[in-house]
């Protein structure tokens, strides 16, 4: 379903989508904690600056935290292992990405994350685990916001948005200031400014096994890469929209 208004009406109803209260139905407060972002791999050559600080070589088991940026060079990727706000994250080359805000809550029933990325320049790949409903998951890059849950992803700063299981949510900001809104799912992409389409097979292809293999690497699972594929592309097409979902949109994996 497409959208379009003003900023702040827009970025309102984005909110109240995507975010909702904290507080448990038993009105006690819950902690919050900090999360973290660890290096597992390097490939290449990136940096990493903490808090506006000094750029730092960036190494694999070196841990990121709310406030830091990495930036990776050309021909190079770094693998993020975010635990509980993830759990990975990869940054591809030419890429720079600041971390925001990694938190989550313990409420009992279930755990709610805040995860919040910056993604400057470039492109970044990623897996969400299903999150509570509560939780928060958004890509923020010059040209809008992206809001993910339970989604295998792949998203440019140019708001190119793929999104190969699962669902996500686009607030773009058109170049008359208005916002567009759009929702995403399994098998479709968003393309500025404003169209949404179905993934064709070259474009699964491209990014799904290098998803897979990701979340292979990180989490140390041993599962077949396309284990998630969603689509049976040598089946016929009806028009240009492969057919035939084979795990379901919600198809997950242990993380």
């Amino acid at each position: 379903m497409k959208h379009t208004g003003r900023l702040m009406n827009q970025l309102a109803v984005f909110g109240v989508a995507m975010i909702t209260a904290f507080a448990t139905s038993t009105g006690q407060a819950q902690s919050t904690q900090q999360g973290k972002a660890q290096v597992r791999a390097v490939h290449g050559s990136a940096r990493y600056s903490t808090g506006g600080g000094a750029w730092m070589e960036l190494k694999t088991g070196t841990v990121l935290t709310s406030g830091a940026v990495v930036s990776t060079a050309t021909g190079s990727h770094v693998d993020l292992y975010l635990g509980i706000n993830g759990p990975v994250v990869r940054v591809k080359e030419d890429t720079t990405l600041g971390i925001d805000k990694l938190t989550y809550t313990d409420t009992g029933a279930d755990a709610v994350v805040e995860t919040q990325l910056n993604l400057q320049k470039g492109t970044i790949m990623g897996s969400v685990r299903k999150l509570a409903a509560a939780s928060r998951y958004e890509i923020k890059t010059p040209s809008g916001v992206a809001g993910i849950r339970g989604t295998d992803y792949v998203i440019t700063h140019t708001m190119i948005v793929f999104i190969i299981k699962g669902l996500g949510h686009v607030a773009y900001i058109l170049p008359d200031g208005n916002i567009l809104s759009e929702s995403v799912s399994s098998g479709e992409m968003f393309v500025p400014p404003g169209t949404k389409r179905p993934i064709t097979k070259e474009e699964y292809d491209r990014y799904a096994p290098e998803i897979g293999q990701m979340i292979a690497n990180i989490t140390g699972t041993t599962t077949p890469v396309d284990r998630d594929r969603i689509f049976i592309f040598d089946e016929p097409l009806i028009g240009d929209r492969p057919v035939s979902p084979v795990n379901g949109e919600n198809g997950d994996y242990d993380r």
